[in-house]
């Protein structure tokens, strides 16, 4: 009986740490993934984060880091199938990079869904989350044209910048919008579209067509200023 128990044990103990190291060999494939990602490298971070899944199906950190690699290849199905898996999972980033991904292709109704869902789900988000979800939901509704609900989301969102990570601070979306925004309730957006044009980063493609709305804009209205007596 007491060899029994203990080859049992010895059975369980070495489950465990095959486990164990499954998941450990998963973690350096993720990593060397995120690399691979970083130097531009698509293809063979594609091939470790596989990897990386087929040895942790749990981690889904894997699965948000294949979302952001399928929407860097523009694959906006694949992308969408693995930030839904994150989201799951518990990841509220992903909450925010698929409704980013809904907006970017029109399905304005489906980003305030995922957003008030999300909303409703957890009790709390970190605060780069919240400035996040807030200004997509304002990017969302100003694309429904529900401009004074865009307006109420966004100052919110602005009012969180400061407090927020370099990245945010760093990025011309929120100038971009809130530009866009003053321009529907007729105030003035020249210091917006001015933040907008010279934060604007061509990478993202929203921000690209936002810088050049914004030196459209910019440009009408000096030449409008300039014509007056």
């Amino acid at each position: 009986m007491r060899i029994r128990l203990l080859i049992l044990l010895s059975l369980i103990l070495g489950f465990l740490g095959l486990r164990l190291s499954f998941s450990t060999v998963s973690t350096w494939y993720m990593n060397w993934g995120w690399e691979h990602y970083k130097k531009g490298d698509l293809s063979r971070a594609k091939e470790n984060y596989q990897r990386a899944l087929s040895l942790n199906s749990n981690n889904i950190e894997i699965n948000f880091r294949l979302g952001l690699l399928y929407e860097n290849l523009q694959q906006f199905k694949s992308a969408e199938t693995q930030y839904l898996l994150a989201m799951q999972g518990g990841n509220q980033t992903a909450i925010n990079n698929l409704a980013r991904l809904y907006i970017l292709n029109k399905n304005n109704a489906a980003a305030v869904s995922l957003i008030n869902n999300a909303r409703a789900r957890f009790d709390t988000f970190s605060l780069d989350t919240e400035y996040a979800l807030l200004k997509n939901l304002g990017w969302a509704r100003f694309n429904q044209e529900a401009y004074d609900e865009a307006r109420f989301h966004l100052d919110q969102a602005f009012n969180l910048l400061p407090k927020t990570s370099s990245d945010n601070q760093n990025r011309a979306d929120i100038y971009c919008l809130l530009a866009q925004v003053q321009e529907k309730q007729g105030e003035d957006a020249m210091e917006n579209w001015n933040q907008c044009n010279a934060k604007a980063n061509s990478i993202y493609p929203e921000e690209d067509q936002w810088r050049r709305l914004a030196q459209q804009r910019i440009k009408k209205m000096l030449t409008e200023k300039s014509s007056q007596p």
